[in-house]
């Protein structure tokens, strides 16, 4: 078996509202390839094909090539290529709410979700009792998923809370809006009552009134 020559992929964002849902979600898996320079860049390069007429394949695969592309020797680019996709897609969403950008934007939350899962999965150690039958072996492991984690969750940091919010608004889902929300505040204010600042924070609040509003459509 040969896989035949693939094109050039394009750069990031590969996001475009007049390309046809499957083509994107194509574009956007090719763009990530060259990101993974191990042992599993073959076996994406093999799914490929699949992915190209078949939109389930393509996200049962994204959120793994981009797991693998954020691990590996590339992930700074991977990283900012992840970045530029998610805020692209999401910009759309909010500011059209077109049917095409709405299942960009669930795409973009299904992969989004699967990368927090991981960094939160490692955090937690539940995979580190697969590798720790000593005491070296175990402090490799932890400090390899540690500079892992650190590489994603620098990604997840990338993104707007206010822009997860607002998008997670248009796709229907108003628990996942108010926690971005909710996080949004916290980060500009320090606190998700904005009635309970007092003295100089007043400016400030005054300032969000448009993104705290966001809370009340919610």
């Amino acid at each position: 078996y040969q896989l035949a020559p693939q094109k050039e992929a394009r750069e990031s964002p590969v996001w475009r509202e007049d390309m046809p849902y499957l083509a994107w979600l194509y574009a956007w898996y090719r763009s990530l390839l060259p990101m993974v320079v191990d042992e599993r860049a073959l076996l994406f390069s093999a799914l490929a094909p699949l992915a190209k007429v078949d939109a389930r394949v393509a996200l049962f695969a994204l959120p793994q090539l981009s797991l693998a592309a954020l691990t590996g020797s590339r992930a700074e680019d991977a990283r900012r290529a992840l970045a530029a996709e998610f805020v692209a897609v999401l910009k759309s969403c909010e500011e059209s709410g077109s049917d095409i950008a709405t299942m960009a934007a669930e795409a973009v939350f299904h992969i989004w979700d699967g990368l927090l899962r991981w960094v939160e999965r490692l955090r937690r150690g539940e995979d580190a009792h697969a590798t720790a039958r000593t005491h070296s072996i175990a402090t490799t492991a932890a400090n390899v998923g540690a500079h892992r984690a650190r590489a994603t969750s620098d990604l997840l940091g990338d993104v707007p809370n206010l822009l997860l919010a607002k998008a997670s608004l248009r796709c229907g889902s108003p628990a996942r809006a108010l926690m971005y929300a909710e996080l949004h505040v916290r980060r500009v204010i320090g606190t998700n009552n904005p009635s309970s600042q007092r003295g100089g924070m007043n400016t400030h609040v005054r300032h969000e009134e448009r993104d705290i509003a966001l809370l009340a459509r919610v």
